[in-house]
């Protein structure tokens, strides 16, 4: 990712990662045979440091649940912003290397259980189509959101949080509007 952050993700290559690093090509293509195999292995331990602090909030709203994990998720990249930007910048179709489809999607779907609402079933699919969406728009803010706390990331993120949760009203056990989970 330091790489990422110093030049073009393009101009990265897996020889220079192994440079960088200290080792040889093989031992970096015996762990990550490709680049996007890195993105993999970040994109793992964001998870990770999003769903590491969901627990203790059963008593909240759904809403804020699901923004509070999403902001967990972004602050665990905040180190790695100036890699993200490269790697958006260069992707074939915007945030693609990022948002490569189902890696997404199950980072969303975990988002949402997380909070304490369904992924699973016809809604549950459209819940984590409808938050893929508006977390790829909230990760484009946040990429030119250089101040300190993320305020402009979060009022986005809770901007676009409000709109889907208006139009789940309509879906039944609509998931924006969930009920706390209980413990």
């Amino acid at each position: 990712m330091q790489l990422a952050a110093e030049r073009r993700w393009r101009d990265v290559r897996l020889v220079d990662i192994a440079e960088e690093a200290g080792v040889s090509l093989a031992t970096v293509a015996a762990e990550f045979p490709t680049k996007e195999a890195f993105v993999a292995e970040l994109t793992r331990r964001v998870d990770a440091a999003m769903l590491a602090g969901s627990d203790g909030a059963a008593d909240e709203p759904a809403h804020d649940r699901l923004h509070d994990a999403l902001m967990r998720r972004l602050d665990a990249l905040k180190p790695y912003k100036a890699a993200v930007a490269s790697i958006a910048r260069d992707s074939a179709a915007p945030l693609d290397a990022l948002c490569a489809g189902a890696r997404l999607r199950r980072a969303m779907s975990l988002a949402l259980e997380s909070a304490g609402i369904g992924a699973d079933g016809p809604f549950g699919r459209m819940r984590v189509t409808a938050l893929t969406a508006l977390y790829a728009g909230t990760l484009l803010t946040w990429l030119r959101d250089d101040s300190e706390d993320s305020a402009r990331t979060m009022a986005a993120l809770d901007r676009a949080l409000r709109f889907a949760g208006g139009l789940t009203r309509c879906w039944p056990t609509s998931g924006w509007r969930a009920t706390p989970r209980r413990a």
